[in-house]
């Protein structure tokens, strides 16, 4: 399990927010519903120039456009940062793993590091970051045409609305079950955040530069909760070309036969690595002889 990123957009801050699960869009009537309680409402990273994110006590941690993005495809030069797409170099040679390539992997923003960075809320023995939040105003929800309703939001826990942020705060506090510490700082983040964008300037972490800012001034004001969310592994169980799983030895357990996304060091997902992991597994699994 050592190497358990599968690939580099693994491990990442959504866009969906408001949810409890927020790696997709389920709906009413889609058996996890019931533990999401919400669908959650995408922004897409547009949306971030929106509001304002904050940690469990209600500090800005870091750029907030900046912090939906990921590497990716287009984080890097040419088409990729693939061996053997788009960048200069000679595929499938050795050398791409050069010193200077390898560097430029490594390129991206860390929003993802800030959002998990332990802040002043934890304390020992129970070190935690705890939740994180989008707030914004209503201003905000009628410059884009948001629909703040059910089955996109809902009272579960992971969507409020006040018309005070010292209201909202308090709510967030009472209500949602992994917000263990007051948002004490929240109402002076904003007050603070409204001066920067009176000046003109986010002295804190260089907004300005990237997008308009807006102000956070018209009731009701909102809080929608921000996930981190993870999408692959390598982790899982050792199989050969015929599916059997083998032990920490390399030897087949007898009968034993795994697929899809309980085998480990596949890069695919879904039902594609299903069926075909599927297909090889039983086509062996009915020639081996029975006990």
């Amino acid at each position: 399990m050592q190497q358990n990123l599968s690939y580099f957009t693994t491990f990442h801050i959504s866009t969906r927010l408001g949810t409890r699960d927020a790696y997709t869009g389920m709906m009413p009537g889609h058996p996890t519903f019931a533990f999401r309680g919400s669908a959650g409402f995408n922004v897409g990273n547009a949306g971030f120039e929106e509001l304002i994110a904050v940690n469990q006590v209600g500090k800005r941690f870091f750029n907030e456009v900046r912090l939906p993005r990921r590497p990716g495809p287009s984080a890097y030069p040419g088409d990729g940062g693939a061996p053997g797409r788009g960048l200069d170099h000679t595929p499938l040679d050795w050398r791409n793993c050069r010193k200077e390539w390898v560097r430029e992997m490594y390129n991206y923003d860390h929003g993802l590091d800030a959002a998990l960075a332990m802040n002043e809320g934890s304390q020992a023995p129970d070190y935690y970051s705890g939740p994180l939040w989008a707030i914004f105003d209503q201003d905000a929800v009628e410059r884009n045409g948001w629909e703040l309703r059910y089955p996109y939001v809902s009272d579960n826990g992971y969507f409020f609305r006040a018309d005070t942020i010292e209201d909202l705060a308090a709510q967030m506090y009472a209500v949602h079950e992994f917000q263990r510490v007051p948002l004490s700082y929240l109402s002076e983040t904003v007050s603070t955040w409204n001066g920067y964008v009176e000046a003109g300037a986010d002295p804190e972490f260089e907004r300005e530069a990237d997008a308009p800012m807006n102000l956070i001034t018209a009731p009701p004001f909102y809080a929608l909760s921000i996930m981190v969310i993870w999408h692959d592994s390598y982790g899982g169980l050792r199989v050969n070309g015929r599916q059997q799983v083998v032990d920490m030895q390399g030897q087949v357990i007898p009968g034993l036969y795994a697929g899809g996304e309980a085998v480990g060091g596949f890069n695919k997902h879904g039902l594609g690595k299903g069926h075909v992991h599927g297909y090889i597994a039983g086509t062996q699994a009915v020639e081996e002889p029975s006990s």
